[in-house]
């Protein structure tokens, strides 16, 4: 029995959730999808984190080069350096997911609610004392 293949999230798709809620056409959508996937890219290029706001912060790690040795035949390998592209969720997305996959608890769950309701009063009171 043949394992049921996970639907990819491709550009196409990205720039189609971006026409649909923005009401731009295919192309325009497409290349502002493309256009912030070079401005990351770029970034990273350059050694810098890319924080995306309420998802988390784009960033480089440089693994050393080490020696490794197999179990099973007891050989020793050299492994090279590596330069891995990794993501730090923020807190509150990977709550998310944690509840709606039911990874988390009850009690966790009203915790991050109070925490999250607090955190938008404070938006809120930073907002009202920067208008006026």
């Amino acid at each position: 029995m043949r394992k049921k293949r996970k639907e990819l999230v491709t550009i196409l798709r990205l720039a189609k959730c971006v026409q649909v809620r923005t009401g731009l056409d295919s192309e325009k959508s497409l290349i502002a999808v493309e256009t912030i996937f070079s401005a990351i890219k770029l970034a990273l290029i350059e050694g810098k984190e890319v924080p995306i706001q309420d998802f988390g912060t784009f960033h480089c790690r440089i693994t050393k080069a080490r020696k490794w040795k197999i179990n099973r035949t007891g050989e020793i390998k050299d492994v090279k350096r590596k330069v891995r592209i990794c993501i730090r969720i923020r807190w509150q997305l990977q709550k998310y997911l944690q509840k709606l996959f039911g990874i988390i608890d009850e009690q966790s769950t009203e915790t991050v609610t109070q925490i999250q309701q607090n955190s938008t009063e404070s938006q809120l009171n930073t907002t009202e004392e920067v208008k006026s």
